[in-house]
């Protein structure tokens, strides 16, 4: 079976019962991992797991999959880091774009594992409609991210980039207005700032 993308929640069943999620095929704890089928895979998967057992079953189920390119990955406190590490060098190994998400167990607090109450748990599978769900809650803000790396490359003029990203086409305007007022000009130099901040309040109004 081979998937384009795939998702991983590290977590506890006592966690997910907080979310009134309960079923038989919850307890995975003795085997660590759970994997709900569908167009999209995504695995439950124990936050106190060992990294061996990562290895032999998440990793091992990962490798099947020989057009994955990316996976959206949730946890809380747990797992440690050195099992995020290695999932890390897993996904650069294997040229896997890796999405990371944090979140809280706890019902007020949860943004993305309350989610997980849209999985059948009976027949360990996933929906077309909840995998569009996961995909867009965990997926970011691809425009504000483009924002907010172009004010970061705009901080010393060596950075600056030639031309805004397609995303962002709706301020190219803008930008070029900006790099025209700051020409040959240092961070330290008068008025760099001040067109710096006009160009911010352009492209994130308040």
């Amino acid at each position: 079976m081979n998937n384009m993308e795939a998702f991983i929640f590290f977590t506890q069943v006592i966690g997910l019962t907080r979310l009134g999620i309960t079923h038989n095929n919850l307890n995975f704890r003795d085997k660590d991992v759970l994997t709900f089928h569908g167009t999209s895979l995504c695995f439950l998967v124990y936050d106190e797991i060992e990294e061996s057992t990562l290895k032999e079953q998440l990793f091992a189920s990962l490798n099947t999959l020989t057009e994955l390119r990316k996976i959206y990955y949730v946890k809380h406190g747990q797992p440690s880091n050195v099992i995020t590490n290695v999932l890390e060098i897993f996904c650069k190994q294997k040229d896997i774009e890796l999405l990371p998400n944090i979140d809280q167990h706890e019902p007020a607090t949860s943004k993305y594992y309350k989610l997980l109450k849209q999985l059948d748990f009976a027949n360990l599978s996933i929906s077309d409609d909840t995998v569009n769900i996961l995909k867009k809650e965990l997926g970011g803000d691809p425009i504000l991210e483009a924002q907010l790396e172009l004010l970061h490359n705009c901080l010393l003029p060596e950075t600056i980039p030639s031309e805004v990203d397609p995303l962002l086409a709706n301020y190219a305007s803008d930008f070029i207005i900006f790099k025209a007022s700051i020409k040959e000009k240092e961070f330290s130099d008068k008025g760099y700032l001040e067109a710096l901040m006009t160009f911010r309040d352009k492209l994130l109004p308040s």
